[in-house]
C-alpha cells in the first residue's frame, strides 16, 4: 500500500478567481498545478469539494495510520480495516 506515484508535496488550494460566472480554483503543490476544480452545479459545492482532493494526500495518510493501529490493537483485520485497505486500493490504483 506504499506504492503513490501521485505528486509529492503538501497539496492546497491556490486562490480562486472566476470566469465566464463560474468559480475556478486550482489544487497545487509549491511548484506544480494537480488538478482545477470549476464551479459545481450547486456554487456552494466547489469550495468543499476543491478542500476534499487538497485533502486527500492527508486522509490516504490517515487511513494507513489507522490501519496499523487497528491492526495492532485487535491483532486482525476487522471489518473498518478492510474498508479502509478497499479505499486505499481504489485511490492508488
Amino acid at each position: 500500500m506504499d506504492n503513490w506515484k501521485g505528486t509529492k508535496g503538501k497539496w492546497r488550494i491556490k486562490d480562486g478567481n472566476y470566469e465566464n460566472g463560474r468559480g475556478m480554483f486550482s489544487i497545487t503543490t509549491h511548484t506544480t498545478n494537480i488538478a482545477t476544480i470549476w464551479g459545481a452545479v450547486e456554487e456552494k459545492e466547489t469550495i468543499p469539494n476543491a478542500k476534499l482532493i487538497a485533502a486527500a494526500p492527508n486522509l490516504l495518510n490517515a487511513c494507513k495510520n489507522a490501519i496499523k493501529e487497528l491492526e495492532l490493537i485487535n491483532g486482525s483485520k476487522e471489518i473498518a480495516v478492510l474498508e479502509l485497505e478497499k479505499a486505499i486500493e481504489k485511490a492508488l490504483k
